[in-house]
């Protein structure tokens, strides 16, 4: 942990940071799904099993390969009921574990790092993986077609590192028959020149847009957004930024049972740390955002944490992409069944809640 969190003190790299808008803004389509008409007052994937246990991303800078891998296993677990009999053996969160190994090894990007540096959001790992990729490597490699499992890619940085350095992506071990890219693709949005650039490789997206603004964090309706998301079953990509100094520490050291909170101070909002959320609710009595992290579950709420939500806290409200599952009902205008509660016993939003509509 502490070799992990120690990377962001070297402010001479904080210029790596900076986003790129024409990645991350126009090469992603506009938000597809209006918003339901009532959401739940309070939503935990994790009771609705629609999201794994926290993974540890160790000392490596691969967050956003962490937060895309949760993306795309929330589609799966959302999809259970479309899929073949091979995947329906994995289809529960104790069980599922795709490969961050396999994800990171087969970015398409030609200035891509592989200890991550380079890349801090959802959308930077997702869009040079599947096709619309801008800056392809050279010769040019194709985007992966599936996602595979941990049992066949295991977290291995150095065993792999000869096959990124010679550009030489790894093939998947499912059989053809289970091969499977669960998430759906859309037009980009944008103004057509930039259009054209996310065209050179595919002529849609599977990133969705809900909020990216350097300037303001989310408003009502962008809060209303995600909740209609989350009340869908449907997880959604944040990015924070960590730093250096105290605000680090306390994030470091956070232990589950507060609130997270540190005043947004910087002046653009790319952040350095890619994770998901999963859930709100309330939280000692305050509104609260559910967040899953990459630092394993014996960090903070068994893997997870709380921000509240308007504060901006980590500069976490200015960045919201997301994915939608391959075979989701587009026509859906109702919330997904609310599984088992086990706030107040196994999770901790506050179990007084009222969790209907």
């Amino acid at each position: 942990m502490d070799s992990y969190v120690n990377k962001y003190n070297r402010k001479s790299n904080m210029n790596k940071y900076y986003k790129t808008k024409p990645q991350n803004d126009i090469c992603s389509a506009i938000n597809p799904l209006p918003d339901l008409m009532t959401v739940y007052s309070s939503v935990d994937l994790r009771e609705m099993d629609l999201i794994t246990p926290s993974k540890s991303q160790g000392t490596y800078l691969w967050s956003q390969v962490f937060s895309t891998n949760a993306i795309f296993e929330n589609s799966i677990l959302r999809d259970k009921k479309n899929l073949n009999s091979f995947w329906q053996t994995k289809v529960s969160p104790s069980i599922l574990n795709l490969s961050e190994q396999y994800l990171m090894s087969n970015l398409l990007c030609d200035s891509c790092n592989y200890d991550g540096i380079i890349f801090r959001t959802f959308n930077d790992a997702l869009y040079n993986t599947v096709p619309g990729n801008l800056f392809q490597r050279d010769p040019p490699r194709k985007p992966i077609s599936t996602v595979d499992l941990m049992e066949n890619y295991p977290f291995d940085y150095n065993k792999y590192l000869a096959n990124w350095t010679s550009n030489i992506a790894l093939p998947t071990k499912l059989l053809p028959e289970n091969i499977l890219l669960p998430l759906k693709f859309f037009n980009n949005s944008g103004v057509q020149y930039m259009v054209n650039w996310c065209n050179l490789y595919a002529a849609k997206t599977p990133i969705v847009k809900i909020f990216d603004d350097d300037k303001q964090n989310f408003n009502i309706s962008t809060i209303k957004t995600i909740q209609s998301y989350l009340s869908r079953g449907l997880a959604i990509a944040m990015n924070i930024f960590i730093g250096s100094g105290p605000q680090q520490i306390i994030f470091q050291n956070f232990k589950g049972n507060t609130i997270l909170h540190n005043e947004c101070e910087q002046i653009f909002s790319s952040g350095d740390h890619a994770v998901t959320i999963v859930g709100y609710g309330k939280k000692s009595g305050k509104d609260v955002w559910v967040i899953k992290n990459s630092f394993g579950e014996q960090w903070g709420d068994k893997g997870f944490f709380f921000f509240e939500i308007g504060k901006n806290s980590y500069c976490s409200e200015q960045f919201a992409y997301t994915s939608i599952p391959k075979y989701f009902d587009m026509t859906e205008t109702t919330p997904y069944s609310r599984g088992t509660l086990k706030r107040g016993l196994t999770y901790t939003l506050d179990k007084t809640v009222n969790i209907h509509f």
